[in-house]
């Protein structure tokens, strides 16, 4: 039985021809030229360690020296190479492996730079949110402090105005209450074109209330025309009917505002609209959009309503409809005014439209009546104001053109 170390196999190298091959035993035979060969191990502390790794293949030049059976004749080591071949695995080149180091660092790098820059970036654009947020905040802010400022101005302003006039109007309004003679009304009413024929077409509107009872004051508003106050008012009778009773100052005295108490118009719309032959006349009309589906088209349809006499009542008549360009100046004042009563920001600040029919706005209009061979018809010629005080300015702005 073989002891470990001759199972120990180690290189030899056959000393007829020079091979090199791995001998197991001491005794054992040259692969190449089949010579006997006596394996003479070096002491355990020269022997040298080879390591068979697999890869690629390698040429070992072997030396004179190693070869000393070689004849005369025989080439040289230079010129005939003995050489074994082995398959071992090359390491990575010490360069490689530096390069390899560098390359995955500068990848670190960038990777933590890219991530620098990005969080860089977010951070400066959530201060921009933060402070575009603030800023729209603080602007709120200035906003509402400004508002808060001008309606305690305006409030103080208002009170002002209630104080002058509160010891005047009870007097002024009993006095209204109690005649019913165009010409006594004329006296205690603010002075208006044609106020007598106004108050003569009116006549049927003219109430005359016992002096025992007057109606009662229930609320009182400042509703400012430019820089001009009115002073609204609101009655109730013994009835329960709602009035509605405008002071205005007048040549230093306070007069009561007849065409806003009785909705001044011409005529009757039920008497202009059968009427023969051509007329013009104006209107104090609630306006209502007919076909609010139809909205996007190019078209406004709208029908007026005549107002009864009192607040809060439904009205008397509605006139036919009315198809108007969107563009033009009488669309875009009615459809502004529909807007502010949809959205509750009453024209003038006025208390009155609260209690109108839904989905309507006061105006005041004029309209053509034309007769064309046996055929009428009616044309909106001018919107003349949004409300219905005997005040000739809009009381709203103009929208720009769509």
């Amino acid at each position: 039985m073989s002891s470990p170390s001759e199972k120990t196999e180690c290189w030899h190298q056959c000393r007829s021809c020079g091979e090199v091959f791995l001998a197991a035993s001491k005794k054992t035979i040259c692969p190449a030229c089949g010579t006997p060969q006596e394996i003479e191990r070096a002491p355990q502390k020269s022997q040298s360690i080879v390591t068979n790794v697999v890869g690629k293949k390698s040429i070992l030049s072997i030396k004179p020296e190693f070869l000393p059976n070689r004849q005369a004749d025989e080439p040289s080591a230079h010129e005939a190479l003995s050489y074994a071949t082995l398959d071992i695995e090359e390491p990575e080149p010490r360069k490689s492996q530096h390069r390899a180091g560098r390359k995955e660092k500068r990848t670190t790098r960038e990777l933590w730079i890219v991530l620098s820059v990005w969080m860089a970036l977010l951070v400066v654009i959530c201060y921009l949110l933060l402070r575009s947020g603030g800023g729209m905040q603080k602007n709120s802010r200035i906003e509402k402090d400004k508002q808060a400022v001008m309606d305690f101005y305006q409030n103080g302003i208002d009170v002002n105005v209630w104080t002058r006039t509160k010891d005047l109007i009870p007097p002024l309004a009993q006095e209204f209450f109690t005649n019913s003679s165009p010409h006594l009304l004329a006296q205690v009413c603010r002075k208006r074109p044609r106020l007598i024929q106004t108050l003569s077409a009116d006549s049927l509107k003219i109430i005359s209330y016992p002096v025992d009872n007057i109606p009662a004051l229930l609320e009182i508003n400042i509703a400012w025309c430019g820089e001009k106050p009115f002073v609204e008012t609101l009655w109730k009778d013994d009835r329960d009917r709602m009035i509605e009773l405008v002071f205005a100052e007048d040549d230093g005295e306070w007069k009561i505002d007849w065409e806003s108490f009785a909705r001044s118009s011409t005529q009757p719309w039920s008497v202009f609209a059968t009427e023969e032959g051509d007329a013009v006349g104006t209107f104090r009309f609630l306006v209502r959009e007919r076909a609010a589906a139809n909205a996007k088209g190019r078209m406004l349809n709208i029908a007026f309503h005549e107002p009864a006499l009192y607040h809060g009542m439904a009205p008397i008549t509605q006139t036919i409809p009315f198809i108007i360009d969107r563009k033009s100046r009488n669309a875009r004042l009615i459809l502004a005014a529909l807007e502010a009563r949809k959205e509750n920001k009453p024209i003038l600040r006025s208390i009155y439209p609260e209690d109108d029919m839904a989905n309507t706005a006061r105006v005041h209009v004029r309209i053509r009546r034309t007769h064309t061979d046996g055929q009428v018809e009616f044309v909106l010629e001018e919107v003349l104001a949004c409300h219905w005080l005997g005040w000739d300015e809009l009381g709203i702005s103009l929208p720009d053109a769509p």
